[in-house]
């Protein structure tokens, strides 16, 4: 009887064991699938972001160009050609300024040379207008063509008398010292027409052939001065004796 139930133990632990078994295997089995899907899973993800990245086109940074900067030997250059084109472009005289500018050191090289502080020009001893027939009457005289600097003169170089003539009044450069006045039959100043430490070129209507002076110029330019009354002999007009003045008019 005992040895049955010994038996029947032994039988019945065995059984419990193999179902115990039974129950453990499936669950380890589970597991091992369950890590072996996810494994899976992680390997397609990785594959589809590989993918992704692969089929993705790269984004394309848009390449910005630099301003340029004008540099300052640029920007001489732009003002010399500038210059150049202005120098060469008649104004409304119909004279560039290049031969403006050619002029004017022309008349104020001769001045210079003739050791004398201002030059004169009788354009017209017979001229009897006003500021707007200026011009004109120098274009007339053929003088606008040989000096184009006359040309250039406005307005405010433009003094008018009760006198009929066109005269023009050319300092030796810009630091000469002019005066311009009317005067009586004793010579002295009755009227201040002009005075400037540095002068600039004037244009004077006044008359060229007076019976006595009516018209003094002076002038200090350097280590030139000069007096002169401006009185004419037979069409010319008549120099001071100690020089300084050089005439323009042919």
């Amino acid at each position: 009887m005992k040895k049955y139930l010994a038996a029947a133990i032994i039988i019945l632990l065995i059984s419990m064991t193999a179902c115990g078994q039974k129950k453990t295997v499936p669950a380890a089995e589970s597991t091992v699938v369950s890590e072996t899907e996810a494994e899976m899973s992680a390997e397609t993800a990785a594959v589809e972001t590989e993918a992704a990245e692969t089929e993705a086109p790269e984004a394309e940074t848009p390449e910005t160009e630099a301003p340029e900067t004008e540099t300052p030997e640029t920007q001489m250059q732009e003002t010399e050609t500038a210059e150049e084109t202005e120098a060469q472009d008649p104004g409304p005289s119909g004279y560039t300024n290049a031969q403006i500018r050619e002029s004017q050191n022309d008349m104020c090289a001769a001045i210079d040379e003739a050791k004398a502080a201002f030059g004169i020009l009788v354009i017209d001893p017979k001229f009897d207008g006003a500021w707007p027939d200026v011009q004109p009457a120098i274009e007339k005289s053929g003088y606008g063509q040989q000096y184009p600097y006359l040309t250039s003169l406005g307005i405010e170089s433009y003094i008018e008398t009760e006198g009929k003539g066109l005269i023009c009044i050319i300092p030796r450069d810009m630091k000469t010292s002019l005066a311009v006045n009317l005067v009586d039959e004793d010579l002295e100043v009755k009227k201040v027409l002009y005075r400037h430490e540095l002068a600039y070129p004037l244009i004077i209507r006044a008359d060229v052939d007076p019976k006595e002076p009516e018209l003094m110029v002076n002038a200090v330019s350097g280590d030139y001065q000069a007096t002169f009354y401006l009185m004419s002999e037979k069409g010319k007009l008549l120099m001071p004796n100690g020089g300084g003045v050089y005439d323009f008019t042919r």
